[in-house]
């Protein structure tokens, strides 16, 4: 049997670590989502107890941060085989290596026959 006075241990950094993760403060924060919970349920205090655990100066100005889920699975299709790693845009060029330009075949070194 648990005595009903004894003390709970909370650390301030597992108080911001839930919060970076979406807790908020109480189950009627703006912005509490049951999905992921508050700090009142998650060490069953009472809203009393939740608001004097938040007038330490390290805790003083925690926020929740906004846990944005997605509504979607992304999907790569880009690749299906190592063959289609080295395919090209152009045609007869793999990825690693620069096409071939009418610049490449100009010759670079022209000689000045009229002095």
């Amino acid at each position: 049997m648990e005595n009903s006075n004894s003390k709970k241990q909370i650390s301030i950094s597992e108080i911001i670590t839930l919060m970076g993760a979406g807790y908020t403060r109480t189950n009627t924060a703006r912005n509490y989502n049951p999905e992921i919970g508050c700090i009142q349920d998650y060490y069953d205090l009472p809203k009393d107890q939740v608001k004097l655990l938040f007038e330490h100066p390290k805790l003083k100005d925690v926020k929740t941060s906004k846990v944005v889920v997605p509504m979607f699975d992304l999907v790569d299709d880009t690749t299906t085989s190592t063959e289609d790693v080295n395919a090209s845009v152009t045609e007869g060029v793999t990825a690693n290596e620069e096409p071939v330009t009418e610049e490449a075949y100009t010759n670079t070194n022209t000689f000045n026959t009229f002095n």
